[in-house]
């Protein structure tokens, strides 16, 4: 996969797969923007990782493949349900790769490494996550 900053060694990992199927992801703007799709590399190009694969995921963006772990998150941290919204996309494999990247509070984590000269945003549309499920 070809990308347009340059990602460490190994990176993405092998094990990713084929972007597929329907992801939420916590953006600022209705309609979702490129700036919403910043690797945390992006947005903090100055911060170092001891741990390579957590430079790796940080060159890529979260995303989550079920509703109950976008609430969960939110439930979790009360400053992202008033400042963030959710958005829902439709991932295809010409979108690049993904990987499950779990972390302590949810098993259902991923990292999509976004394909080059793609915009994600694009694929994105905000949902009204108050109808989906009660905080």
């Amino acid at each position: 996969m070809e990308r347009s900053e340059k990602l460490p060694p190994n990176c993405p990992p092998r094990e990713a797969e084929e972007a597929s199927g329907e992801v939420y992801r916590l953006v600022n703007k209705n309609p979702p923007v490129a700036k919403d799709f910043l690797s945390w590399y992006e947005s903090k190009p100055e911060m170092t990782y001891e741990d390579r694969s957590k430079e790796c995921q940080a060159h890529g963006l979260s995303v989550y493949n079920q509703k109950s772990s976008i609430l969960s998150l939110l439930k979790r941290i009360p400053t992202l349900r008033k400042n963030k919204k959710v958005a829902l996309g439709r991932l295809t494999p010409d979108l690049g790769v993904m990987l499950n990247t779990p972390s302590n509070e949810d098993k259902l984590h991923y990292t999509w490494w976004v394909a080059v000269g793609k915009e994600p945003w694009t694929v994105f549309q905000v949902v009204d996550i108050d109808k989906c499920e009660e905080l």
